[in-house]
Parts: C-alpha cells; structure tokens; sequence
C-alpha cells in the first residue's frame, strides 16, 4: 500500500471514530439531559404543590382535621396551583389505535395532574394513577410527606415519564438528535477531505525526497530538493539530505582533486626515473655512484610520497592512533627543535623554542607528535627566506597544551589559509613544487592533532610569514 493511501486511511478513520464517539457522546448527554432536566422539572412543580397544600393544612381548624377536611384542603391546594384534580385510576387502560391503525399501547403521561397521586395517613389513595410496578418507573418515584400540627397527615407522590416508543420523549429531543446526526456526517466530509489534502501534502513531499536520494545514489551529487514549507520533520529530512548532497558533492570533487594531484606527484619522479634508466641503457651515461644516487634520490621521494598517502589514509580510516605514555611536553619539542638547529642555521635561518613551564606532563604518542612538530618544522626551512626566523613556543593550562609554530616572510593569503591542511593543497606562489614539498605535510599535522583529540589552525603570523597553531588535550583518556 503507498504511503499517500496509508496516510489517508490512519487520518480519514481517526477523524471518523473521533467524528462517531463524539456524535455518540453528543446523543447520550442529549438523552440523560434531557431526562435530567424534565425530573428537576418535575420535581421543582411537586415542590411547590407539596408549600401550597401544607398552607391549606395550616389553615384548617383543629376540628377538621380529619380524613375529609384533608382530602378537601389537598384538592383545594392543587386548585390554587392551576391543576385539574383527576379522580383515581385503577386497572390497566384499554389499549388505542393509532394514525396508522396499529393497536399501540396508551402513551405515557406527560401532564402533571395527570401523574400525581394522593394518600391519606392510613395510606389510602383517592387521587391520580396507581403505584407502577417495581422495576425502572418505581425507583424513580418522586414522594413528599405532607405535614400539620407537627406530625404527618398525608403523601404524595408523583409518577415519571414513562420512556416512549421510539425511544424519543418530545418532537425537541427528535430535533436534537436529528441536527447532531447532521453535523457528525459533515465532520465525517470534512475529515475525509482533510485526510486527502494532508496525505497528498505528505507523499508529495516524501515523493520529492525519494526521486532527489535516488539521484544521488545514481551519482547525481549535484540534486537539491527545494525548501517549502512543511512540518518540522520533514524539513529537517529535507535539509539533511541537501547536506548530504553537498558533502558527496564535495567529497567527489576531493577524490578527483586527489587522483589527479597522487598521480602527477608519482608520474614526476617516475618519469625521471625512466628517463635516467634509459640513459643508463642506452648507454649514454656511466653507471656509477652518481648515476645510482641521483636514482636513490627519485626513489626516496617516492617512497616519502607513498609513506605519506598511506598515513593519511590510515587516519581517514580512525586508525591512526598507536602506542600511548606519559611523557614530558617540554623535553618532546625541546629535543625535536635541536635536531632541525644545525640544518635552519646552515641556510642562514634563526630557529628558537620558549616555554614558560619548565616540564609539561601529558599522555601523548611521543612519536606521532615528534613528526608532527618535525613537519611543521621543515615546513618552516624549506620556505622562509634567508635571512628568516622561526619560533616555537609551548604554553600550557591545565587540560591543553598550546604549540605554536611560526616563521618570517613569505607569508600566505588569507584565502589560502583555511584550505593549507587539505591534502596535496599548495599555495602555488611561494610553496610549488621545485621546492620539494607535496602538499601533505599539514594535512600529516591536523591528522595527528587529530588522533590526539585536539586541532590545528593557520592564520598570518607577526614575523610576516605563517603561523601555525595546534591545540592538543593533555590527557586524551
């Protein structure tokens, strides 16, 4: 079954029960009510009979007071209230016909006078209907006793409306019930025009999601679904899966990016190789100890290039982290930066480190963190100009440590700065690659911050050149 017939079915019938309860509830409380309101009735005319006929007792002298003085001033009292005295009845009443010539039992009583019975102290009745049999009727008798002289003289009681035929009291009560089976049937119309217009509003939009994910699983990474209004959830689908397109989108502009750049930094050096092997078998060049370092030299770049694609793709895979121990912070970068002094100084650069703490202690892979200072390190001497300078700084607080690495002219763009830790990235005006850079030297640098739980951000540095920060919690665990 499709989602919009689904949707329609849940809605359409959950507005129909709640439709059909409330036209039930609606005839119930109409029934009851109803009764309700012609017992109170009732009982708020007995009420006054019942004051009216205790005057009339109070008016009789104490020598009338007997069974007939009561019996007159009981009848006189529903005289004054506007009622006709009926005499009693007794027995069965003969059954009628009705319009339509069946023969239908006597409707019940609806007059008061007509309901009402009296007895005297002896309880004999001389007024109105008999007592109804026992069952519904004769629970809900109303009586009064009636007093004088301080003691009681006579009872009255007062019959209820029997329930009719078709179960309808009054043409009001069939009225009633008529208009509320009219307004249940309109809620039921409107409820399935709801369902219909909510269930077409949702699988429509559903209907874009699906054909939009099906593009992007096709490939079509460029697919958007457009933004309208709609309930929150759907909203939040709909923009998640924008988002997603953009990062496939993203990400497949990376991969390509990646294959062109891996494969033009390999071809290079094995073009040079090829190139001097075939001198060497063409003899055209000697083979000897130049011949096989200029080789060597080839070789070893390749063998840099592919050990760092390899360490990328290790930390893509969460894999990156190793061997984990206490170490010094201060000692890691002090020893680090001594063993880059001698080569800086040879080109003519000034390199320093300054910690304000003289020991760090911290729980860090000693040597993930000694390569990433060591490329952030060359990074520096293989770009800034003679005469130059380079300064390493750690400070601490006590969760992080602070490394800061910065250098002199050249410096970088800001337009670049955000992109330097993608890998194969270079800025082509001062870092191409006669240098001898591959452009994966700060993607190695935020991986292992990375793997350590911290990170790494470039911005301008105040010497004129770049300066590059990483962020690194003492205690990973």
């Amino acid at each position: 079954m499709r989602l919009f017939h689904q949707v329609f079915l849940i809605v359409a019938a959950s507005a129909m029960l709640a439709g059909a309860a409330m036209a039930g509830a609606l005839t119930f409380s109409l029934r009851h009510g109803f009764e309700h309101y012609l017992f109170a009735r009732d009982s708020g005319q007995l009420d006054g009979y019942v004051l009216e006929a205790e005057l009339q007792l109070a008016t009789l002298p104490p020598g009338q007071m007997n069974r007939p003085g009561v019996r007159a001033a009981l009848m006189a009292a529903m005289r004054a209230r506007g009622l006709q005295p009926l005499p009693p009845l007794n027995g069965p009443q003969p059954p009628f016909r009705g319009r339509d010539g069946q023969v239908r039992l006597p409707p019940p009583p609806e007059t008061f006078e007509a309901r009402i019975a009296l007895y005297d102290n002896d309880g004999v009745r001389f007024l109105g209907p008999p007592p109804p049999p026992d069952g519904w009727a004769q629970a809900r008798v109303q009586r009064r006793d009636l007093h004088a002289g301080g003691r009681i003289v006579a009872r009255v009681e007062l019959l209820p409306r029997a329930p009719s035929a078709n179960a309808s009291d009054t043409a009001f009560l069939r009225d009633q019930l008529a208009a509320v089976i009219w307004l249940g049937a309109a809620l039921l119309v409107m409820a399935a025009l709801a369902a219909w217009m909510i269930a077409r509003r949702t699988s429509g939009r559903l209907a874009s999601i699906q054909s939009a994910t099906q593009a992007i699983a096709g490939g079509d990474f460029a697919t958007r679904i457009p933004q309208e209004r709609s309930a929150i959830e759907i909203a939040e689908t709909v923009r998640n899966v924008n988002h997603m397109a953009e990062a496939l989108e993203r990400l497949e502009g990376q991969r390509r990016r990646w294959l062109a750049e891996i494969s033009h930094e390999l071809r290079t050096p094995l073009a040079v190789l090829r190139g001097e092997i075939d001198v060497l078998q063409d003899g055209l060049r000697p083979l000897n100890a130049s011949a096989l370092g200029s080789l060597g030299e080839e070789v070893a770049r390749l063998s840099r290039i592919t050990d760092d694609l390899h360490f990328l793709a290790i930390s893509d895979l969460d894999r990156l982290r190793g061997q984990f121990d206490t170490h010094d912070a201060v000692a890691l970068c002090r020893t680090t930066v001594e063993r880059f002094r001698q080569s800086s100084m040879a080109k003519g650069l000034e390199i320093d480190f300054v910690s304000a703490e003289a020991s760090c202690r911290v729980w860090w892979e000693a040597d993930k963190i000694d390569r990433m200072l060591a490329g952030l390190i060359s990074n520096s001497i293989r770009y800034t100009q003679v005469p130059g300078r380079i300064a390493i700084t750690l400070q601490q607080d006590r969760d992080s440590v602070l490394i800061t690495v910065e250098d002199s002219a050249p410096g970088v763009a800001a337009v670049h700065l955000p992109l330097l830790f993608d890998p194969l990235y270079r800025v082509e005006a001062a870092r191409d690659r006669e240098s001898g850079g591959s452009g994966l030297g700060l993607a190695i640098v935020a991986a292992i911050a990375s793997a350590h739980g911290g990170s790494a951000r470039a911005e301008a540095s105040a010497l004129g050149g770049l300066m590059v920060t990483v962020l690194l919690p003492k205690d990973l665990r």
